[in-house]
């Protein structure tokens, strides 16, 4: 409603923001989210006991395509579009946001002031990004797009409980039937009398990964009777290489936006047939 904030564009950016946080906070670390308004405006506030950001790369962070420079980067995938996405969106609604860090390793702020009232306008028209952000937005624009996945049998494996946790709540919200695996051996005890309709499986597991699994799955079964997605923290074209050669079909980032996870179910299952719908992060491991 013009004059009023967009929640589903808000939405993305809390989740642009907090994904961020979660993907350079250790096991063990924290993430925290806290609101409060004080006077006419609305704060919105996440902060990590993360990796944290150097002095001298401060102003960079909600550039495009920005992304750190710590000696570890290697292990966190992503082009760089959150943040400056989420700038862009908070700045579209009158707002303002800032980022604070004490340095490496300890921990990041991002603060999110905002209007109690956002100016009036289109969001939808919202000025543009450039090809590459027009694509990643249009991909997740309609959160309020329901996909029901009622009737579909989903297996989920993931070492990390947490990404477990939000595996099975997401799917299950979209009416979904899932079993959840911590392990490829839970996994495989599993798969005959759950008889899934998809599978989504993590690929960087302890002991025997999920490469090691998808080749076991496929040793009895086509991808016609099981088609899977690779979950993983790599977005490299090589991965989606290995990930294809292994036997899954489409290729899944960390950190896993809900949208995304329910559309990607959704074409595998058939039930979704347009590949560009499911955005950046989503590479086809047929391509």
């Amino acid at each position: 409603m013009p004059g009023l904030w967009d929640p589903q564009r808000l939405q993305q950016v809390v989740w642009h923001i907090l994904s961020n946080a979660i993907k350079f906070t250790p096991r063990g670390g924290r993430a925290k989210v806290t609101v409060r308004t004080a006077g006419d405006k609305c704060h919105i506030v996440v902060s990590d006991t993360g990796a944290g950001i150097a002095d001298e790369l401060l102003p960079y962070v909600f550039d495009r395509f920005w992304r750190t420079e710590a000696p570890d980067e290697h292990r966190y995938s992503g082009l760089g579009l959150g943040l400056s996405l989420a700038k862009r969106l908070v700045e579209l609604h009158g707002g303002t946001i800032t980022a604070t860090s004490a340095g490496r390793n300890r921990g990041a702020t991002f603060t999110v002031m905002l209007p109690r009232v956002a100016p009036r306008g289109n969001l939808a028209d919202e000025p543009s990004m450039g090809g590459e952000v027009r694509e990643h937005t249009s991909s997740q624009a309609a959160l309020s797009t329901h996909i029901d996945l009622t009737g579909l049998r989903v297996l989920v494996v993931d070492d990390e409980p947490d990404t477990l946790d939000l595996l099975r709540r997401v799917l299950g919200d979209s009416r979904a039937q899932v079993a959840a695996a911590p392990s490829v051996e839970a996994a495989l005890a599993i798969l005959g009398a759950f008889n899934p309709h998809v599978l989504i499986s993590d690929v960087s597991m302890p002991g025997r990964d999920g490469y090691e699994l998808i080749r076991a799955v496929r040793s009895t079964t086509g991808p016609e009777d099981l088609p899977a997605a690779a979950l993983t923290a790599y977005a490299r074209p090589e991965d989606a290489a290995r990930a294809r050669e292994a036997g899954f079909q489409m290729h899944l980032s960390k950190p896993v936006e809900p949208d995304e996870l329910v559309r990607v179910v959704a074409q595998l299952a058939g039930r979704e047939t347009d590949p560009s719908a499911v955005g950046f992060n989503v590479a086809p491991a047929t391509a």
